[in-house]
């Protein structure tokens, strides 16, 4: 889910830095749909520091900042050219229930990691597996250093809001009404919900299990859960709406939020400065 998503890369990038409009103009223009990135774009986003090009150049710094460490202790852990560490990979964004139809027949609920790097454990050698802990141990500080991590622990008032205008868009009634239409349209298609829910019942059943290849009877539910989510545009409703309680929400702290997004900017340039000096 895109909640996850956003407190890891909250994780990555080290703490980076109301009232609802009902205008539908206002509300549509503000949010887009990416198929290629699987991402949906709000307001808030870009004062968040997790969009998919933003993650792409955080992990990537930390990444190379890793591989430095390793070369430095004698171990080698090769990594793509700094073009590919920067292109952003498919961003799987689920605020709003599955909705890519076809990303869902291929993959189920499963992310396409195929524009994402494995983790370094999984690809250094055995014998540097020490190192490459005693190098994590030190990697924040590195990032510090470089500018890509601010050091200080306040929560971000982009973070705060982001929080506070989800809440307010789950209690809208348009966004409970959108919610049930979709929990109708799948129990039309033979599955339940419950109410609330952006998972069906037999999905959460499914995921449960916790197995790592997506079969057949996972492709299956995904599908039908983005078929009825494009049926009754439920992400789209949900879209606009939270899009409208965020662009009062930033009107409301335009002066904090410049400073934060500029912040979020300078982390970026740093990131992607380094990766590009770095990077093999």
């Amino acid at each position: 889910m895109r909640s996850q998503k956003i407190a890891a890369a909250a994780a990555v990038c080290g703490l980076l830095l109301v009232g609802c409009t009902t205008d539908t103009a206002a509300r549509d223009s503000a949010v887009e749909f990416d198929y290629e990135l699987g991402r949906i774009r709000l307001p808030l986003d870009d004062y968040l520091g997790t969009s998919p090009e933003d993650i792409a150049a955080f992990v990537a710094a930390r990444e190379v900042a890793t591989a430095e460490c390793l070369k430095k202790a004698g171990f080698q852990y090769h990594l793509p050219s700094a073009a590919e560490l920067l292109k952003p990979g498919y961003d799987d964004d689920r605020r709003y229930g599955i909705w890519d139809v076809e990303h869902a027949k291929t993959f189920g609920w499963k992310l396409d990691s195929s524009g994402h790097l494995p983790p370094a454990a999984t690809v250094v050698s055995t014998d540097a597996l020490p190192a490459l802990e005693k190098c994590q141990e030190g990697l924040e500080v590195t990032l510090i250093d470089i500018g890509v991590f601010d050091s200080s622990t306040e929560i971000s008032r982009a973070l705060m809001i982001n929080d506070e205008t989800r809440a307010q868009a789950e209690a809208d009634p348009k966004w409970v009404e959108a919610n049930n239409k979709w929990g109708e349209c799948l129990e039309r298609r033979g599955l339940t919900y419950t109410e609330g829910s952006l998972l069906s019942n037999e999905a959460e059943a499914l995921l449960a299990r916790g197995v790592d290849e997506a079969s057949p009877e996972e492709i299956r539910l995904a599908t039908i859960e983005a078929e009825c989510n494009q049926e009754v545009q439920m992400a789209q409703t949900m879209a606009d709406i939270e899009a409208g309680y965020q662009t009062t929400a930033i009107r409301e702290n335009e002066a904090v939020l410049n400073v934060e997004l500029a912040q979020v900017s300078r982390q970026r340039e740093a990131a992607t400065t380094y990766v590009r000096e770095h990077a093999s």
